[in-house]
């Protein structure tokens, strides 16, 4: 029982985590996302040109 019940559990939890990264892989430049996927953090770096976009759509709750 407690382990059907853990394996639901470790189920939620890496579905979550692919939310998570397909987010971040979607709205953040490949190498900025990939080292915050691999560290949990990124090494500030300077970007010369930056374009950013704020919207509130219902699409964006997918």
């Amino acid at each position: 029982m407690y382990a059907a019940i853990l394996k639901e559990l470790i189920l939620v939890a890496e579905n979550g985590k692919n939310r998570s990264e397909k987010l971040l892989l979607n709205i953040l430049p490949i190498e900025v996302a990939d080292e915050l996927i691999d560290r949990g953090f990124v090494k500030p770096v300077l970007f010369e040109n930056v374009n950013i976009l704020f919207t509130n759509s219902p699409y964006a709750r997918e």
